[in-house]
């Protein structure tokens, strides 16, 4: 079986619900975000969805420098 070409990735889906504020957590960075951010107001940072909530594809990778 060959290698997989992208072994440290996942991909995710997350429902963010209405009503998530950036103000209930941080959002550090854009687009890529820190671990540490909070998923919905990284997504609302992002303009991927906004404070009515909705979902999102959350792609993990190895960390970067």
């Amino acid at each position: 079986m060959p290698p997989e070409k992208f072994p440290n990735i996942e991909t995710l889906l997350f429902r963010c619900p209405q009503g998530c504020l950036p103000a209930k957590g941080p959002s550090i960075g854009l687009i890529i975000h820190h671990l540490t951010s909070n998923i919905c107001a990284s997504a609302i940072a992002d303009r991927a969805i906004d404070h009515t909530g909705g979902v999102i594809s959350i792609t993990m990778t190895k960390s970067q420098t």
